[in-house]
């Protein structure tokens, strides 16, 4: 188990950006990403921003990529997210709170007027099957199923659902669950591409229980112990390296 230091972290929290991104460095040992076991695999990570249109900007500066916009959920006037794929089945989402009809968690997190990644979507293609019984035998709950969709921007539908682990110490460090149903094409298929996972981490003050209830469900996500709760990605792009948290 890999330890984070004060130094580490302060590396990671967008000294000089103001929005969680730093280009450049990486940190020591930061473990690559496996795929998940339990038929779970990474989908996409979520970066949730104040302001979608300038995290836009940001990003396209940062990496040489422009995200695409994802499309408008039901009953809403404008985009809420933008997106650029990873390959491989995942992508990386800009996703705007207020344009999704509220706070929520995700706003709460960014509170302060900086970006940041909330959360990270694991996928399964077998309506939660294999999950729901990996829950069970670790005596832990779920919220969900949960249908949802929106329309893309070339007037195609997507449509999925959610489900999230409950039961646990580390329910706000735990990943939520992603099943698209079949809906095609998948987001790291129809969005800009050329960025890559180069690590990505989870870090948390009880790393070791943390990775213990991971197991139990069949997460591979690495865990660092840190001071405080992160989730730290590190990305190739055509601009080089940056690390978002």
């Amino acid at each position: 188990m890999h330890d984070f230091s004060r130094r580490d972290l302060s590396r990671l929290a967008g000294i000089g950006l103001g929005a969680g991104l730093l280009g450049g460095a990486s940190l020591v040992n930061a473990a690559k990403r496996s795929p998940a076991r339990s038929g779970l695999a990474l989908d996409h990570i979520v970066w949730a921003v104040p302001d979608l249109d300038a995290a836009v900007r940001q990003i396209t500066d940062l990496t040489g990529i422009a995200p695409v916009s994802g499309g408008k959920a039901p009953g809403r006037e404008q985009p809420h997210n933008a997106l650029l794929s990873f390959g491989g089945g995942s992508y990386f989402e800009i996703f705007s709170p207020a344009r999704a009809g509220g706070g929520g968690r995700w706003g709460e997190a960014i509170a302060d007027g900086k970006s940041r990644i909330v959360s990270y979507a694991l996928r399964a293609t077998d309506r939660f099957e294999k999950l729901r019984t990996a829950i069970a035998a670790n005596g832990l709950g779920f919220t969900g199923p949960r249908a949802m969709g929106r329309v893309r921007p070339d007037g195609g539908a997507v449509n999925w659902e959610l489900l999230n682990v409950t039961g646990t110490p580390f329910d706000d460090a735990l990943p939520f669950f992603i099943d698209w149903l079949g809906s095609r094409p998948h987001p790291s298929e129809s969005s800009p591409k050329g960025a890559t996972i180069a690590s990505f981490v989870v870090a948390h003050p009880q790393a070791d229980q943390l990775a213990d209830v991971f197991r139990g469900l069949g997460i591979d996500t690495p865990v660092v112990r840190a001071a405080r709760h992160a989730i730290h990605l590190q990305l190739n792009t055509p601009a080089g390296k940056v690390w978002l948290t």
